[in-house]
Parts: structure tokens; sequence; C-alpha cells
């Protein structure tokens, strides 16, 4: 039995397609749980971030050596680069005699009995790489897309990336955008305004700070985690001034990119982030300071009804902390140490480590202690109080189409 993971054009020659069979690429949760079994120096957020990156390719996930990593980025990032026509992306993604690159790019993932398989992209950083180039080439006309990805691997997948490039590009660049209120049944969309970016600030969840409103006026969410968010907008905030929405119109626009007309929100994550910003008492006192719009493709808007908001943390559920979703086995094996096991060890741990009365048996230990707490932030302590529930519960929300014609008002100004 021959197991690949990934197309390699010299051993193609030799499969027995009959007894050969196909080994998934590595899951996020199994090289988190690998790094800690190994006892590798990378924390739970270190491996996410390198997943995000790499995807399922262990040997970079877990590459001792970080001088290597920009090699091996570029071993993903430039032959994007250059690429400007069909042609070229059928090289790239398909391949030719003597010229193995794309392996690089793709993996094969099993299907069925695991003789079969389908070919993906290796990860999302080169999904969104590739994306924002064949974004480029067309030149945002998406009915180019259908004929340029047609029988490219992954292209579906690709399709869905460019709109999503799309829709954060246009976001920067800035136009009136109109959308239609989900709760009030109107015969005219709202009409928002948003002003150009200079550059698009990428953010990760854990970078949250008022600081990140002096980069906007668009922020564009770089992993989505728990925060029911893909960006948001806020009017720039000028370096040291303290944040405010007491101007006429004034208020941050939450976006999400959405592919299916049923995607619960998060209070824990809405809440989460206006604390973070700064923002959460004057959105309290006055919910329609903000707004969450969602894109949606054109074909099934209509039916694209309110949301639901999802009140219940991930910390809150579970008995154990290894129940708890997204915690990490990094991030586990850290708290065993310090004799955590169920949520109320984690509640008390977590209060001491707050409070600087925790001691740190190592201090490599503080980055796999800084990930429970920013969950446990989230999900316990910004759902205690009712009055963030409900506020989230009140923000307006609205659907705006991810096509040209209905997503911008191209004749405002």
């Amino acid at each position: 039995m021959v197991v690949f993971t990934s197309p390699t054009d010299p051993l193609r020659l030799s499969w027995r397609y009959r007894h050969t069979y196909y080994l998934p690429p590595w899951t996020l949760e199994e090289l988190q749980l690998a790094a800690s079994v190994l006892d590798y120096p990378f924390s739970d957020d270190k491996i996410e971030n390198r997943f995000w990156k790499f995807g399922g390719v262990a040997r970079n996930c877990f590459m001792l050596d970080p001088g290597r990593l920009p090699c091996e980025l570029d071993e993903l990032t430039k032959p994007t680069e250059v690429i400007t026509c069909r042609e070229a992306l059928d090289k790239l993604l398909v391949g030719v005699p003597m010229d193995d690159r794309h392996r690089y790019f793709l993996h094969y993932e099993p299907k069925g009995d695991g003789r079969q398989w389908d070919t993906k992209l290796v990860s999302a950083m080169v999904r969104e790489k590739l994306a924002k180039r064949l974004f480029s080439i067309i030149k945002g006309r998406m009915n180019q897309a259908q004929d340029l990805l047609l029988g490219i691997p992954d292209g579906e997948s690709l399709r869905r990336s460019i709109l999503e490039v799309r829709v954060h590009t246009k976001l920067q660049r800035g136009r009136p955008l109109i959308a239609r209120r989900l709760d009030v049944a109107t015969e005219r969309g709202t009409r928002f305004k948003i002003v150009k970016s200079a550059e698009m600030d990428i953010f990760q969840s854990n970078e949250l700070t008022t600081a990140l409103l002096n980069n906007g006026p668009y922020h564009k969410l770089k992993q989505n985690n728990f925060l029911s968010m893909d960006g948001f907008y806020f009017p720039v905030l000028p370096v040291g001034e303290t944040p405010s929405l007491d101007e006429k119109d004034k208020r941050i626009l939450l976006f999400r990119i959405a592919d299916s007309t049923t995607l619960p929100v998060r209070a824990s994550g809405i809440i989460y982030l206006l604390k973070k910003l700064g923002l959460l008492d004057m959105v309290k006192a006055n919910p329609k300071h903000a707004a969450q719009i969602f894109f949606h493709p054109a074909v099934g808007l209509k039916d694209f009804n309110r949301q639901q908001i999802l009140s219940n943390g991930i910390c809150t559920s579970p008995k154990r902390v290894d129940e708890v979703e997204g915690i990490g086995s990094g991030t586990l094996k850290t708290l065993r140490t310090y004799n955590v096991k169920k949520i109320a060890d984690l509640e008390e741990k977590i209060d001491d480590f707050q409070n600087g009365n925790l001691t740190l048996e190592d201090e490599k230990d503080r980055e796999n202690w800084l990930r429970p707490v920013r969950l446990w932030e989230q999900e316990v302590q910004c759902l205690d109080d009712p009055a963030n529930v409900k506020m989230v519960d009140e923000i307006p929300q609205y659907v705006a189409s991810s096509g040209k014609a209905q997503l911008y008002d191209v004749g405002a100004a």
C-alpha cells in the first residue's frame, strides 16, 4: 500500500491505482497535539499561525530553525506573483513536464475509501495570495473568473476566495455602500459612507487594542477565531484620541462574508471586539452606533434573514478544560502542569494570572497561558453582563450583495 499527500510527478509513473491510498494532510488539532507530545517549543498560537501559512505540512509547521521559514514562504508566494494568464496558472497548479513546483501548492485529500482524492490548495495563505493575484488579473470582472478557473484544481474554493478579496478590496477603496435592513421591511436600502483606506490593516484577534483604530479606517481579520466578523470599519482615530461615537452618523461597521443563508453570530465575539477597541460602553448605550453587515451572493439574497445570536460561551458548557473548543493541546499540557483540569480550576488560575499572583514554572509557559486567558475573557467575562448580550441582539443587521451591481451605489459621490 502506497500513501501520498501531495502530487509528485516522478512517482506517478509507479502508481498502482487499485492499491494506492491517500493520507489526508495534518489538521491543526493534530499538529498542536504532536507538538505537545514531542515537546516542541511551539505554543498553540504559533502552530495556528504556521498552519495558516503552510497548511498541514508538518516539516514547515515544526521547523525548529526560524531562519529557514522565509525561504519556505518564498516557495509558496513568489510563483503566484508572476501569474498573468491562464497558461501561467495551468503551469503552477496543473504542472508541466520536468517542473513539479505545483506540488508545493496542492494536497490530495482522500474521499470514500481513500483510493480517490480531491485536489486542494495547501493553505489558507496560499489561497488568499493566489486569489489576490487572480483578482488583479481579472480586474474585478467576476464573469472572467469562471473561464479562468475552469478545470483548475480547487477552483471552487478559489472563486469564493476571489469574492472575499473583492469585497475586502472594495471596502478598502471606499465607496458608498447600500445594504438592506434585515429586521425592518423597507423599500429602499440604507446607505453607508465608506471612506478610502490608504492600506488595508490586517490584524489578529490577539492584537485587538484601541491603538488599532489609528491604522484604519478599514481593518481585515487575518483568521476568524470566534469573533463572528471578517473585518470592520471605523473612522480613523487620531493618535492619542479617545474613541468616541458622539459625532452624527459615526458608527462601527462589522462585516461578515456569507456563503449560506444561515450564519449565527457569537455574542461573545462581538462583545470582545467592542471591549478591546474601547467602544463597548458607547455601543451598549446605543446599539445603533454599530451595524452588522453580511455580504451574500445575489443568488439567494432575498432569502437571507436576520441571523441568530448565540449567547452561550465555549467555556461555559464543558465541565472539563479539555472539552473547551479551540483551547489547543499545547495549552492543555501547560495547564495540567499547574493542576488545571476542571473549568473551576481554570477560572481560579486565570484570576491569579491576571492579578499577577501566578508564579510561572517556566517563562515559555506565558504564551500558552495567554491563550486560555483570551478565551476566558471572550467567552465568559464578556457574557457575565446580560446587558452585553442584549446589546448584540439590538445591533441592527443588514445584508448586501457581493455582486457589483447591488453592492455599491455606483452613481454616488
